[in-house]
């Protein structure tokens, strides 16, 4: 077995753990949150204006 360190415990490695991925999975919950958000604005919005000029064809 070598001596080298384990990825880990490099710079790289700290910086992965302790800043890359905490942030990766901040930004995919934001993206959730307004995923949802828009997913709810579209079911709860009224019908857009289309249908009433088509009736109007």
């Amino acid at each position: 077995m070598s001596n080298d360190p384990q990825f880990w415990q490099t710079r790289e490695g700290r910086k992965l753990i302790q800043a890359t991925i905490p942030e990766c999975l901040r930004q995919l919950t934001r993206l959730n949150d307004l995923l949802a958000l828009l997913v709810e604005a579209k079911l709860t919005k009224p019908e857009d204006k289309t249908d009433d000029r088509a009736r109007q064809d």
